[in-house]
């Protein structure tokens, strides 16, 4: 693990000179076009960070995991393609607002998700949905508007934070333009890039809660842009389980005797992008087993629309957030058939001990449990 200067400083105050001036003066040290100001006092620093070898690795790994992660991701069949990216959605958001210190539940999350999609017309009143579709339009795009995603994201922390204290970005109106030319022309790898700004657009005001969940937005704008969607929407959820971690570099970062170096910065956030893509390909990997599974079982149907009700259902129970059943009206849209064909289709599947109700009004179907069990053993 990287030592940062304030380690340094508290060992010995001359060995902390010698090192600050040999990391400042170091080939590999990138001096940034931003001065950090010092948590305690006014105090402005040069800041800037030490491109070292393990970064580099680390980066680079960060790179070639993020294809494997496409790959996975763009083999999966399109319902569970579905359930797994609002899996991912509602654990990256519930991750952000508790960071935010904004209280949440999965229930409210993927109520947002149905109604975005059109399977719930009742608003929900939790008031989530602004957030969730900011999340879907990151995912969706394909050229965004920075400064306009930034100001939606601004709108609804005031909206869940009430406290309305001005964040920099609207205290400054040319933060964000400052901060995109950086982005766009700074010569350096994109991903330091990404993580200087996270801790730019975080530690720019006494408000850090406010900026740190705006940042965390950008930052995962940028990760679905430049890496994977997955690794996107994995970004806040991993800090949330990393807290303490990523508050402290916070801490060590904004600490005058850490003079304005950001390497321990930039190797946390490399690692929660790693972590974040470990725990994905477990998942996706331990999840494709039970794919592989559920359709070796499905030879056992002889009806094609029967298989094909219950591959909609594995598929859902395999990847989605909560594993449990689907109503009529999603299993139609996902099948591109009527609702009497479903019906129809499920006949001798709950005869023959395949899938089973959650309810009958409104329809709602899973698979058994003797299925569920057959997809769950190792």
């Amino acid at each position: 693990m990287y030592q940062s200067l304030l380690e340094h400083y508290n060992r010995s105050h001359e060995e902390y000179l010698k090192e600050y001036n040999r990391r400042i003066h170091s080939y590999s040290s990138v001096k940034l076009p931003f001065l950090i100001k010092a948590d305690s006092g006014e105090e402005l620093l040069e800041a800037f960070y030490v491109n070292h070898a393990a970064l580099d690795l680390l980066h680079d790994q960060i790179i070639h995991r993020s294809q494997i992660i496409k790959r996975l991701y763009k083999e999966l069949p399109a319902p569970a393609f579905k359930a797994y990216s609002s899996t991912k959605l509602i654990e990256e958001v519930l991750g952000t607002l508790a960071l935010a210190g904004v209280p949440s539940s999965p229930a409210d999350i993927l109520e947002s998700i149905e109604q975005l999609e059109g399977y719930r017309v009742k608003p929900n009143r939790a008031g989530y949905f602004e957030i969730v579709q900011a999340y879907y339009q990151a995912l969706d795009a394909k050229v965004y508007d920075i400064e306009e995603a930034v100001d939606v994201l601004i709108a609804i922390y005031h909206k869940f934070n009430f406290r309305h204290s001005a964040l920099e970005h609207e205290r400054d109106p040319g933060y964000t333009s400052r901060i995109m030319a950086y982005l766009n022309d700074y010569p350096a790898p994109v991903l330091y890039k990404i993580a200087v700004i996270h801790f730019f657009m975080s530690h720019s005001s006494s408000d850090r809660q406010g900026n740190d969940f705006v940042s965390r937005y950008f930052s995962s704008l940028h990760l679905i842009h430049e890496l994977d969607s997955l690794t996107g929407i994995a970004l806040s959820a991993t800090m949330y389980k990393n807290k303490a971690s990523y508050q402290e570099s916070y801490v060590i970062c904004g600490d005058a005797r850490n003079h304005g170096e950001l390497t321990f910065f930039c190797e946390m956030f490399f690692n929660m992008i790693y972590i974040a893509q470990q725990e994905l390909l477990i998942d996706l990997k331990t999840k494709q087993k039970k794919l592989w599974k559920l359709q070796e079982l499905l030879n056992q149907i002889e009806d094609e629309d029967g298989r094909a009700v219950t591959y909609i259902l594995g598929q859902h129970y395999i990847y989605s957030a909560q594993g449990g059943g689907l109503p009529l009206k999603e299993l139609t849209i996902l099948l591109g058939k009527t609702a009497y064909f479903v019906r129809k289709a499920s006949e001798d599947l709950l005869h023959t001990g395949w899938i089973e109700y959650v309810k009958r009004k409104p329809l709602e179907l899973i698979l058994t449990r003797e299925m569920r069990g057959l997809l769950d053993e190792n």
